[in-house]
């Protein structure tokens, strides 16, 4: 852990990190995700937006003034990405996986990466989902690919997707 506050330069000892709260099954050390992808293929980013349409085509598509789950899920994966991204000090960040998640800025986003949306007992979060690539991709990497694949999700029908 003290090695991913360095590397994020974040040393207040009660700030959450993503990469803390994140584990994989099985393989690595600690069982904790990679920190840098040392190759992503095309199979690997098309596998990552099949899988957060997937989930996102699971959740109902109600949306109302109480409830509106796909909307909540697209938010989360975009605000993740986007916090993430702008959490740049001294000259380090950008899209790292550092954010200080107790940050005043990014409330909510710990609920929303690990907790994720839950709706008659269907529990979907970009944890969950992260796990199937933690080994190989960092979450730097899969909360950018999430994101972009939410925006394509997210684009009228018939509109041509956007090849990021």
């Amino acid at each position: 852990i003290v090695d991913i506050r360095k590397r994020c330069g974040i040393w207040n000892q009660t700030s959450l990190l993503p990469e803390q709260a994140v584990t994989c099954s099985g393989e690595g050390p600690d069982n904790r995700p990679i920190l840098q992808t040392q190759n992503m293929t095309e199979a690997d980013y098309d596998d990552i937006v099949g899988r957060i349409g997937f989930a996102y085509s699971k959740l109902p598509q109600t949306c109302d003034t109480r409830t509106c789950p796909r909307g909540e899920f697209a938010g989360c994966a975009l605000r993740m990405a986007g916090h993430d991204f702008m959490d740049y000090k001294d000259g380090t960040g950008g899209s790292d996986a550092c954010s200080d998640m107790e940050a005043a800025d990014n409330a909510g986003l710990a609920e929303c990466l690990f907790s994720g949306e839950t709706y008659g007992g269907l529990v979907i979060t970009l944890a969950d989902i992260y796990k199937w690539y933690c080994h190989r991709i960092s979450l730097a990497d899969f909360l950018v690919v999430a994101a972009e694949g939410v925006m394509n999700i997210l684009r009228p029908p018939g509109a041509q997707a956007i090849d990021f």
